[in-house]
């Protein structure tokens, strides 16, 4: 197994665990045509788009899941701010020895809401993906499954933690176990979903009724000849240039 960590900069825990440090993808610095060409198909499905943060962190992940394909080496990949232990990588180490198969095992504790599933034999989680499973801070993939993972979000960009979709697309079971946790809180992918979530709606509501009654004062204003007059190109001298 080989540890990968999406950061500017490693710990001194990280070097002393052979952490291979992988760039970030900063969305905010790429040029709008390319931002909305990675948006807008998930936009046409009626989805909301993916704000910058999260579109920096799904072709960060992309780019992690490339390499593990390219090592042919399980791979553990985490978010710059979740911490690491020794004990953890044993406990991966332990667990991969006795499961060599193990294609996916989500290891983040902390989820937008209590998880679903069932425990198994062997002390891991199946977890039902239809209700919760968020998080990409903490993850271990198979090279055959980030094959998958890199497949799906070339066909189409995805947040990096859309793991129902990803299942629905794949018989991966989808193993949980919380064995990572501490995570610290105020990132920037989920301050721009709390203004989404928060900020979306009620404006969006307020301003189609603005333009609606914009419109129908216009119509009767034009009907009692209450409206100003258009500006007509010929009066304001531009039909010939001018």
């Amino acid at each position: 197994m080989r540890v990968y960590r999406i950061s500017e900069q490693l710990s001194d825990v990280d070097i002393a665990l052979d952490v291979i440090r992988c760039d970030p993808v900063w969305a905010k610095d790429m040029p709008a045509t390319r931002y909305f060409a990675l948006i807008h198909d998930l936009w046409t499905r009626g989805d909301r788009p993916l704000t910058p943060a999260e579109v920096g962190c799904a072709l960060a992940h992309v780019s992690v899941l490339e390499r593990v394909v390219e090592s042919g080496i399980c791979g553990l990949i985490l978010e710059a701010d979740m911490p690491l232990a020794a004990g953890q990588v044993a406990w991966l180490h332990h667990t991969l020895a006795k499961q060599p198969d193990l294609d996916f095992l989500h290891l983040q504790a902390e989820t937008m809401f209590p998880l679903r599933g069932r425990l198994r034999d062997d002390g891991l989680f199946l977890a039902d993906c239809d209700w919760d499973l968020s998080g990409g801070a903490a993850y271990l993939v198979s090279p055959r499954f980030a094959a998958v993972l890199v497949a799906l979000q070339r066909k189409r960009l995805m947040r990096a933690d859309d793991w129902r979709d990803f299942f629905a697309q794949d018989p991966t079971p989808p193993l949980h176990f919380p064995l990572f946790s501490g995570m610290a809180e105020g990132s920037t992918i989920e301050a721009e979903r709390r203004t989404l979530q928060s900020s979306r709606l009620l404006p969006l509501v307020k301003r189609r009724l603005a333009q609606r009654l914009f419109r129908d004062r216009r119509r009767v204003m034009l009907l009692l000849g209450l409206a100003p007059p258009v500006i007509r190109a010929e009066k304001a001298g531009m039909d010939d240039g001018r």
